[in-house]
């Protein structure tokens, strides 16, 4: 598929596949299914809610969470009227995340289980925030299934901001970098043409941090063609392979680090990991005798990855590289 066949905005992907195949999995989060049809319901809902809000096209929104399936209705809600979502990384101080919810200026922030303290103790710091949202104690579900789920069809150009993330400000403070919905259309065909063939049967593994463009772009390469996104919390080496092994999880991204935890848990060489077609690595080079372990344990094809995330001011997707 391409933008030849339509696809001009991120959530319409999303969209078609609702219609052709609703009833298939588009996301598995802790024992969790969502199908394309609740997927795109649910997201026309958040898109409604936010126009009831008062968001109007190019305004920010922003969540504090660790992964979770809500992310994908945030984000792709907020697609469909031109909306921006900001996620803020949850590994920030207090102060780091003040500044990056006013840099924003976040109308709407989204929080999840373990970040209302943090939340409350910046309150009076934070100068655009008009509504919280929690995501934990039902008031997101409250909010959500209180709006139409039309779709909106509102006015978006593909050329419009659709997330912005923030670098980890290493120099600095963290800077908000803008990722439209062209650099997402434009970039997938050209690059799955080097990830290998995907098609709507492929179970995709999501364990980077959603916040991240690495995580965000991955799990939308599953949406594009219609697979499944098995969505995990956090990094756990040891629930990565059980989680391979029970969904038949065919793609994966993972830094090298997490592959050599991979490799060192006990009993990795019992796991079944014969439904992995493809494992794609990057963030830091990979030790050549942990790259031959994991050729010979996985049996399937690897391939390095490189992207920049703040190269300009919307962001730079690179392309893949075979080791």
């Amino acid at each position: 598929m391409s933008n030849r066949d339509g696809y001009r905005f991120k959530a319409d992907p999303i969209r078609r596949h609702a219609r052709d195949h609703g009833d298939s999995v588009a996301v598995i989060f802790q024992g969790r299914e969502t199908t394309y049809g609740q997927l795109d319901q649910r997201c026309n809902q958040v898109a409604n809610g936010l126009v009831a809000a008062g968001i109007k096209r190019g305004q920010r929104i922003a969540i504090l969470a660790k992964n979770t399936d809500l992310f994908y209705e945030l984000l792709y809600g907020a697609t469909k009227v031109g909306a921006v979502l900001a996620p803020i990384n949850f590994r920030l101080a207090p102060p780091e995340v003040s500044y990056v919810i006013n840099d924003a200026q976040a109308h709407l922030l989204f929080v999840g289980e373990g970040y209302d303290d943090l939340i409350a103790g910046i309150s009076s710091e934070l100068t655009s925030v008009a509504q919280t949202i929690c995501l934990h104690d039902g008031s997101y579900e409250a909010w959500r299934d209180g709006q139409s789920d039309a779709d909106p069809r509102a006015e978006v150009s593909e050329h419009d901001t659709i997330i912005q993330v923030y670098s980890s400000g290493t120099t600095g403070h963290p800077k908000g970098v803008e990722i439209s919905h062209d650099n997402f259309i434009q970039y997938l065909p050209n690059a799955m043409d080097e990830w290998g063939t995907w098609d709507t049967g492929d179970v995709c593994l999501v364990t980077n941090p959603l916040f991240h463009a690495a995580g965000c772009i991955w799990s939308y390469t599953a949406f594009y063609v219609g697979g499944t996104n098995v969505l995990m919390p956090e990094v756990d080496p040891a629930l990565i392979l059980k989680t391979i092994e029970r969904y038949r999880v065919t793609q994966a991204l993972l830094v090298p680090a997490v592959i050599l935890f991979m490799l060192q848990t006990p009993g990795v060489e019992e796991t079944d990991v014969s439904s992995v077609k493809m494992i794609m690595y990057g963030a830091s080079p990979i030790p050549l005798p942990v790259l031959e372990r994991a050729v010979a344990i996985f049996d399937c094809g690897f391939g390095q990855l490189y992207g920049l995330t703040k190269n300009r001011r919307r962001g730079d997707l690179s392309a893949p590289r075979r080791p």
